[in-house]
């Protein structure tokens, strides 16, 4: 009788566990690779994005403008957070990510008092005061309108009882600077409301995850807290594209401060040249 001999029980259990866990170990190298390439885009283009409004502001006159304070505020804030927040939160999310792997998560989680508390103070109370100035705004804006509407109809029937050799010409200049900034003040308060629109859509997800992560047992899939909150990230990286979309003044600084030859000098040269025209029509109006 020939006895073959045969893998001990234990080594058989020890290469087992070995192979599992190198399997484990390359999953989890993969899970993190793809979060990188997946997560990293977002802080990228947010700090890349908010700096380059922030030079537009700073090299151009005609962005000096009160507006454009807010606007530069606004790009700080996102900045900000893309540089000091978001590199912690990616090294937390890509170990997240490697803990569903392995199945050893540790996610921090707060009592229902404090998720309620912080998610009201933080978001939705400000989201309240901001739709109510909103409204506000849109408000003014349709007095505005009708009250431009009827200097309109007044100037026409002025027009009309007149001979056209005795048209009044200062009050149809008038009427048409009024109409050229009731324009520009519907288009300002419709990239106002896409602004509003797009940072609720971010946002407002994560606060609402934030308040029912607790209010369920804390049952919330780890995966869905750290979407959302990355979905809120996004926000800062998305209003430079809205701005150069939405705004002509902005997409011409953006072209002339990335591009080059020609077109950036003729760009630069217009931009320069319209806040002193600016000023001049203000002077003779």
């Amino acid at each position: 009788m020939i006895c073959i001999p045969g893998i001990n029980a234990s080594e058989n259990h020890s290469l087992a566990a070995d192979g599992s866990t190198s399997a484990l170990l390359l999953q989890s190298t993969a899970a993190k690779v793809c979060v990188l390439c997946l997560l990293l885009p977002i802080p990228i283009f947010a700090m890349l994005g908010n700096l380059l409004i922030m030079a537009a502001v700073a090299r151009f006159q005609s962005l000096q403008t009160p507006t454009d304070a807010f606007v530069v505020s606004l790009a700080m804030a996102d900045f900000l957070v893309a540089a000091l927040v978001m590199p912690f939160s990616l090294v937390r999310s890509i170990d997240t990510c490697a803990a569903q792997q392995e199945n050893q998560t540790c996610l921090a989680a707060f009592h229902v008092p404090y998720a309620l508390a912080t998610s009201t103070v933080c978001f939705f109370i400000p989201v309240g005061f901001m739709l109510f100035a909103y409204g506000k705004i849109l408000l003014a804006a349709r007095r505005q309108a009708r009250w431009i509407h009827a200097m309109e109809h007044q100037a026409g029937q002025l027009q009309m009882s007149r001979s056209p050799t005795r048209a009044d010409p200062s009050r149809q200049g008038q009427a048409s600077v009024e109409s050229g900034s009731l324009k520009k003040e519907r288009k300002a308060a419709k990239t106002l409301g896409l602004l509003m629109g797009v940072f609720l859509f971010c946002w407002l997800p994560f606060f609402s995850v934030s308040m029912a992560h607790p209010l369920w047992g804390y049952s919330i899939s780890p995966v869905v807290l750290e979407a959302s909150m990355w979905l809120g990230y996004a926000n800062s990286s998305l209003n430079p594209f809205l701005y150069a979309s939405f705004n002509r003044s902005y997409r011409r600084t953006f072209v002339a401060i990335l591009g080059c030859g020609i077109l950036g000098r003729q760009l630069r040269a217009c931009l320069d040249s319209s806040h002193f025209d600016r000023q001049a029509h203000t002077v003779v109006t």
